[in-house]
């Protein structure tokens, strides 16, 4: 539930009676499928928290926030923005699912894999059209190293192809090939392939489809349909003139909420006095200096994932992931900090990438928390979120090579 004053300040409980709010858990939220924590940029302009402060209420269970700045495009002499979506049909899938067992095979299976796709090309050397094969793989490295207790690996074709009959084809191949495929020292010439899950050797799955626009798109003076509509007429040479009502691009009306008196906008805002929170307005804890500040709780090399509170990872938009570390301690929030292990270059060691494509990196001391926002990627190359060969639409599966990531605490004396 949000209280808002008219100096801009806002007040957060939370609905739930178990629950509480607390200034970083509040402030978390900017973090959140978010590029950046600091600058939020969205249509007609961007949020600013960079001078945000969340406060603790004396009930123990709401947080006032106060500080942030919405800064208007047009104040900057910007032009007005909306974020435009889209998405493209890039062609029609088919998978098929099943593992194998076999210790013999599985230590073979990268080559037995790479034989199946030729054997898939064998077939449909005649097709112009264009299509696509592929594996995903779960409990086995491609590389060779086995990451299974049980022995089983289990896999996931995937077909893309121009047309759903042309993928049915290939998927169809594929699975054939993974089911009949000789080996070295093969002794189980039955069949390779466990499948038939939910009764189905195959499942089309139809369309493909993947993000191709995510943009900020600047519009022309009357585009954002923030005017009157206005009638066109002729002008002095006769000729009918367009009209900022023929220019919009979008429809948007303001509509008052409740029966409350209707806020001047026009005129300056002045800070909220108790009497206009009411009286049950709730006050800012004050800070007691005598209370001694937070200990870092444990010294000795910790991953950072037993360390952090939370360790995540998350879109942040179709062609971005964004990694999340949040700390619940200050002291060693603060002793992170000056280790300086959490630097560009090594996120870029991290995941492969450069340090000049990463998006953002840095500390967010309100959340007491690091984000680093990097592009997509598959196999080396920029994808957006969803189509072929797509594993983790969410993006939420990328958070492992923070996580393992040695640091070393040193206790205060």
């Amino acid at each position: 539930m949000v209280t808002v004053y008219a100096d801009g300040s806002f007040d957060i409980r939370p609905l739930a009676a178990e629950s509480r709010c607390t200034p970083t858990s509040v402030a978390a939220h900017a973090l959140y499928e978010k590029s950046r924590p600091d600058i939020l940029h969205g249509p007609g302009g961007y949020l600013d928290l960079n001078t945000a402060t969340y406060t603790s209420l004396s009930d123990g269970i709401s947080v006032r926030t106060f500080g942030s700045e919405f800064v208007w495009s047009k104040s900057q002499g910007l032009p007005y923005t909306i974020k435009f979506e889209a998405a493209r049909v890039v062609g029609y899938r088919g998978i098929f699912m099943g593992s194998f067992c076999d210790p013999i095979l599985i230590r073979q299976l990268p080559s037995l894999l790479d034989r199946a796709k030729a054997y898939v090309k064998q077939k449909h050397a005649h097709t112009r059209e264009k299509w696509e094969v592929d594996f995903h793989v779960y409990g086995f490295d491609l590389d060779g190293n086995e990451r299974t207790s049980t022995g089983d690996v289990f896999i996931v074709g995937e077909a893309l192809a121009e047309t759903q009959a042309l993928a049915n084809s290939v998927t169809s191949s594929a699975r054939v090939a993974c089911v009949h495929a000789p080996y070295e020292g093969q002794k189980a010439n039955s069949g390779n392939f466990g499948m038939g899950i939910g009764g189905k050797l195959e499942v089309e799955m139809g369309a493909c489809a993947e993000f191709s626009i995510y943009h900020l798109v600047e519009m022309e003076e009357g585009e954002e349909g923030e005017e009157e509509a206005t009638t066109v007429g002729q002008d002095a040479a006769g000729q009918r003139g367009q009209s900022n009502a023929l220019k919009r691009l979008t429809r948007w009306e303001m509509l008052l909420l409740g029966t409350g008196p209707r806020i001047d906008r026009q005129k300056s805002l002045h800070p909220a006095s108790d009497d206009a929170c009411g009286a049950n307005h709730i006050h800012p804890t004050t800070t007691d200096s005598s209370n001694p500040k937070p200990l870092v709780p444990m010294a000795g090399t910790f991953s950072l994932g037993e360390i952090a509170k939370v360790v995540r990872s998350k879109n942040a938009g179709p062609f971005e992931i964004t990694l999340d570390v949040m700390f619940d301690n200050a002291a060693v929030y603060e002793q992170i900090k000056e280790t300086g292990v959490l630097t560009p270059a090594k996120i870029a060691e991290l995941y492969d990438i450069s340090v000049d494509s990463i998006v953002w990196c840095g500390f967010f001391d309100q959340a007491l928390a690091f984000k680093a926002t990097i592009p997509r990627s598959r196999n080396g190359k920029p994808n957006a979120s969803g189509g072929f060969m797509e594993n983790d639409v969410h993006g939420s599966q990328n958070h492992l090579p923070l996580f393992n990531l040695a640091i070393n605490l040193r206790r205060q004396a």
